[in-house]
């Protein structure tokens, strides 16, 4: 019997998109720069997704007037995930990029590309398609931490709160186009 991993994910879009969502699935757009290759985005906490909705991606033309969150649940199995938040899954994913390093990287586009954005978005394209990978999770530390609530005045609290280097990892999910079929139980509430 296969491991099976089941998640609640949120996602925060416009009202009129995610009812277009909920009858004709999601709509992937290409494009050169998103953080875990080209996929359906997730986060694993809902007020990420909420807040989001409120500080949306210009470059991926997302204009939202009714902002919501879709909540699905995501089912898939184990062997076909990557989950970087793990250290299993970290040492796995570092050991492939040094095997797509020194076999792939300077074979397929981009070769020699300076801009670190779309090296990564070709790197996990890559590894989507060759290592069987339906669903990447994985940490983004920000060194700016757009969702603390800081004071106004820059004080000797928030330097030491600094020091202490302790910070909001935030979890995005990207799910292979592909694979829309892992979602179930899309439920929209609105903000």
């Amino acid at each position: 019997m296969e491991d099976v991993l089941k998640l609640k994910v949120y996602h925060g879009t416009d009202f009129e998109i995610a009812q277009k969502i909920c009858t004709e699935g999601f709509m992937c757009k290409t494009n050169l720069e998103h953080w875990l290759g080209n996929g359906i985005y997730f986060y694993s906490d809902k007020p990420l997704a909420k807040w989001w909705t409120t500080n949306p991606s210009k470059k991926f033309g997302t204009q939202i007037k009714n902002p919501v969150v879709i909540e699905c649940d995501l089912e898939v199995n184990e062997k076909n995930v990557l989950d970087i938040t793990k250290i299993e899954g970290y040492n796995n994913y570092v050991e492939i990029f040094h095997y797509y390093f020194e076999n792939y990287y300077f074979k397929i586009p981009p070769v020699l590309e300076t801009d670190i954005r779309r090296v990564r978005c070709v790197f996990f394209n890559w590894l989507m398609e060759t290592q069987g990978i339906d669903v990447i999770i994985a940490p983004f530390q920000l060194t700016k931490q757009p969702y603390r609530k800081e004071s106004n005045k820059r004080n000797l609290e928030d330097l030491i709160l600094n020091e202490f280097e302790i910070s909001y990892v935030e979890v995005q999910v990207c799910l292979k186009p592909d694979k829309q079929h892992l979602l179930s139980n899309k439920r929209i509430e609105r903000i």
